[in-house]
């Protein structure tokens, strides 16, 4: 699982902002197994990566495009909002679309039994208050927002605790180094599982020819300072950075 979590986290770092960093972790598969995916279990990031694929091809069909040529209409920072307004649809007829969308493939999955009412429910709640924003949001804010929690994902696992209790942790102006001590784990043992997931995910991108051998070498070899500045950070020195 660690090998895949942090997919986001090094295409970013691949591409930089724009949209070949989305292409990378948002290109919609078949649409039939979206739903499928989606009702793996709630919160998992099997079921994330499907409810995304299922979104942003809707929202490509909305607005009258291929998620390709959506994807190359986002590339200089365009939002799917601008990039909607450009083809004469508007925000709010996307935004209804995705929410439709995902909240059938929720509601097939609580149905099919492979989730909870209440994780249903939780699931909706969450679509409601962000798709509008990730419609809205530039692609660098979009990685950004993924590269964060990919790498929270990892963090979490390599500690030995959960997901959200490290969000909550965080939240509160600890750093994951923090956490880690709290926890007898080294924080450079958390390092060292970054940039393995990283590594891996390299090593992926350039047998897919996604990069070329160069650039993978150029990422790999800055993956330690990435993670060692992520494993690092307060939420204070974020903000003040």
């Amino acid at each position: 699982m660690i090998k895949k979590v942090l997919a986001t986290f090094v295409t970013a770092a691949v591409v930089g902002a724009g949209g070949l960093a989305v292409a990378s972790a948002a290109t919609p598969g078949p649409s039939s197994s979206a739903p499928t995916t989606a009702a793996t279990a709630a919160g998992h990031p099997k079921a994330r990566l499907g409810l995304r694929k299922l979104g942003f091809e809707t929202a490509a069909k909305t607005i009258g495009l291929s998620p390709a040529d959506l994807l190359k209409a986002m590339k200089g920072g365009h939002t799917i909002a601008a990039v909607a307004a450009d083809h004469h649809v508007a925000e709010s007829t996307v935004v209804s679309a995705v929410e439709t969308a995902l909240d059938h493939a929720v509601q097939q999955a609580e149905a099919n039994g492979k989730i909870t009412g209440a994780q249903e429910t939780k699931i909706e709640q969450g679509i409601a208050k962000r798709v509008p924003k990730l419609v809205e949001a530039k692609p660098g804010a979009l990685i950004r927002h993924r590269v964060v929690r990919g790498a929270v994902d990892v963090s979490a696992k390599t500690i030995g605790v959960t997901t959200d209790s490290l969000r909550q942790s965080l939240a509160s102006g600890q750093s994951v180094a923090d956490v880690a001590n709290a926890h007898h784990v080294q924080p450079q043992t958390v390092v060292d599982a970054l940039v393995k997931a990283g590594d891996t995910r390299v090593d992926a991108l350039t047998s897919h020819h996604r990069i070329s051998s160069a650039r993978a070498a150029k990422l790999k070899a800055r993956l330690p300072q990435l993670a060692q500045r992520f494993v690092n950070r307060t939420r204070g020195s974020e903000q003040s950075s």
